[in-house]
């Protein structure tokens, strides 16, 4: 699997959960918002603008959630 990023991060419940299941340094997280209070300090979170972050990440799996809602109608 290797690293999974999860694209929208938001509350970061997924990538908690997933972090739970894969171990630490596994799960990366990546929001606009910044970093959740509860997450466990084995989930890497990015904050920051997807458009920006995204080419530099490297994922063997990347998952998004209720993330297209975001992106204006002219993209």
């Amino acid at each position: 699997v290797g690293r999974v990023v999860e694209l929208g991060a938001g509350e970061g419940r997924l990538a908690r959960r997933l972090g739970e299941k894969l171990g630490p340094g596994r799960v990366t997280g990546v929001d606009l918002v910044g970093r959740p209070s509860h997450l466990p300090s084995g989930v890497d979170w990015i904050a920051g603008d997807l458009a920006r972050v995204l080419p530099g990440l490297e994922a063997g799996t990347i998952v998004a959630s209720l993330i297209l809602h975001h992106f204006p109608d002219a993209v």
